[in-house]
């Protein structure tokens, strides 16, 4: 399994917005078993998105999906930085080895 955590920073004033987009953007995505948005409770602007897929071709074969695209442009306007913190694969999850 292909594990992702990203870090959004937008407007403030929009973090839920883009959030919400976010997080609709990913129902049913092919091969994504987790995928997780929340807001920072420290910075008003960061938003944190954890991932985890089948495999790291999943996660790439998703960015060209439709409902990806439109969520990006609806959000980029809001969005003021992104970045990732880690990509990583499985070793063990729910207590069970991979």
């Amino acid at each position: 399994m292909f594990n992702v955590l990203n870090r959004i920073t937008c407007v403030a004033s929009e973090r839920e917005r883009v959030a919400s987009i976010i997080a609709e953007s990913a129902q049913a995505l092919p091969g994504c078993s987790l995928y997780a948005v929340s807001l920072d409770r420290q910075n008003e602007n960061a938003i944190w998105v954890y991932e985890v897929w089948a495999s790291e071709q999943h996660h790439s074969d998703s960015l060209k999906l439709d409902s990806i695209q439109q969520a990006m442009m609806a959000a980029r306007d809001s969005i003021t930085g992104a970045e990732r913190i880690f990509a990583a694969d499985s070793f063990s999850m729910a207590g069970h080895n991979l």
